[in-house]
C-alpha cells in the first residue's frame, strides 16, 4: 500500500487503488505556459470515480478571466469525484518527511472538499482551513478535522 492510500484508508476509511501516472499534455498548461492549470486538469481527468490526482508538476489556478494565475496545491471539484495535488511546492528546501506530511494534508484536506466540506474558519489546525497560498498554514494544520467539520461529513 502506498502511502496516500493508507493516509486515506486510516483518515477516511475508504480503499483506493492506484493507477498508472498519465502524462500532462501541453494543452493543460496555464496561460503562462510555465505550469499546468487545475481546473483544466479536473475537467480532463473528471471521472464517475473518485480521483485523486498526483502530480510533481507545478499547478495553478485563475478564478476568473480578469484575475491573474497563482500557483496552488491542489484543486478539487465540490462536491464532486476528482481533485488533484502538486508535491511541487509542498518539496521546496524540506525533507523528504516533511514534504509527505504536506502531501498527506492537502491531499486529505482535497478530498474533504469531494465530500463536500467548505474551508473551516473556526479552528486554525483543522485540516480544511484555506491554506491562503502559504505553506505556513499547511504546516500549522493537524491530520485533524475539528468537531464542526467532523458533524458536517457525518
Amino acid at each position: 500500500m502506498t502511502f496516500l492510500q493508507q493516509s486515506v484508508h486510516s483518515f477516511y476509511g475508504y480503499q483506493c487503488v492506484v493507477k498508472p501516472a498519465v502524462p500532462l499534455t501541453p494543452n493543460l498548461l496555464a496561460a503562462s505556459q510555465t505550469r499546468y492549470e487545475a481546473s483544466k486538469i479536473l475537467l480532463k481527468y473528471n471521472s464517475r470515480q473518485n480521483l485523486l490526482l498526483v502530480t510533481t508538476q507545478d499547478i495553478a489556478h485563475r478564478k476568473s478571466a480578469t484575475q491573474p494565475e497563482y500557483g496552488i496545491f491542489g484543486l478539487d471539484y465540490r462536491p464532486g469525484t476528482t481533485c488533484v495535488v502538486s508535491t511541487f511546492r509542498l518539496q521546496r528546501h524540506v525533507s523528504r518527511a516533511k514534504m509527505l506530511e504536506r502531501l498527506e494534508k492537502v491531499a486529505l484536506h482535497e478530498i474533504g472538499h469531494n465530500l463536500g466540506l467548505p474551508h473551516c474558519t473556526l479552528n486554525k489546525h483543522c485540516m480544511m482551513q484555506a491554506a491562503q497560498g502559504t505553506i505556513k498554514q499547511v504546516d500549522l494544520e493537524k491530520v485533524w478535522f475539528c468537531e464542526a467539520c467532523r458533524a458536517k461529513l457525518r
